[in-house]
């Protein structure tokens, strides 16, 4: 929603579709039904009739318009009742010229390209006392339409465009920061185990390597006598005075 000073209300837009502008995506929102409703169509709006409600795709703004009989709308009568453009000729509403919308950028709200277009009429109705004006329709006569655009330059939306993609740059570094500290991590342990492996292994090997010994200690001698002969030599076995233990 948004206030025109220009209708002296509150107009609300409704979501048109996702589209692009300079390579910025932005969410497109256009007047409905709803934006120049008196009340007949959404009965919230009532309160803007004024005294007296005419058919939908009319708005009165007599009040900011001091006092003169104008009514704005869509040009062409835009999604306007047919009552209006039966009783004018040259009426041929387009959507693609006469619709007002809006882009916003949606993550800063920054307008990306804005058409606003209305159609100024002037009710028309008879008026005794005076000849001419005696015998007149009813009709809501249109005087003008006009419509302000704006769209972003190519530098500008360049420079938005550096302004989102610094927007990711924290996340980014982020990600990149956890990343490498769950590395960092991960390879720590992956070392650590590695030693430790290796430590065992080397204590398996001298252990090993002691029981070896120890066998070979155990192991009998053979010696040559003087006869040139082999013989087995057992291991003295030590005796332990167990008065010492």
């Amino acid at each position: 929603h948004m206030f025109s000073p220009d209708l002296c209300r509150s107009i609300g837009f409704e979501y048109g579709e996702d589209t692009v502008v300079n390579d910025v995506p932005g969410y497109k929102y256009v007047g409905g039904l709803s934006m120049l409703d008196n009340g007949t169509t959404f009965p919230d709006n009532e309160c803007y009739c004024n005294g007296e409600c005419v058919p939908a795709g009319v708005v009165n703004v007599t009040s900011c318009r001091f006092g003169a009989p104008a009514f704005a709308s869509f040009p062409h009568f835009y999604l306007g009742d047919s009552f209006f453009t039966d009783n004018v000729r040259g009426m041929n509403p387009v959507k693609e010229k006469h619709q007002f919308y809006l882009v916003l950028e949606p993550t800063t709200g920054i307008p990306l390209d804005v058409a606003a277009r209305f159609q100024i009429n002037l009710l028309l109705q008879p008026f005794s006392g005076i000849r001419i004006y005696e015998n007149v329709p009813t009709l809501f006569f249109p005087m003008m339409w006009f419509q302000q655009r704006a769209t972003m330059p190519q530098d500008m939306a360049l420079a938005l465009q550096v302004l989102l993609w610094l927007r990711h740059l924290g996340l980014v570094l982020a990600l990149i920061s956890a990343f490498t500290g769950v590395l960092l991590v991960s390879c720590s342990v992956v070392a650590c185990l590695r030693i430790c492996r290796s430590r065992t292994i080397q204590m398996e090997r001298e252990k090993n390597e002691a029981n070896m010994y120890v066998a070979a200690m155990d192991y009998p001698k053979m010696e040559k006598n003087n006869m040139n002969q082999y013989i087995v030599m057992k291991p003295k076995n030590k005796i332990v005075d167990s008065a010492k233990l």
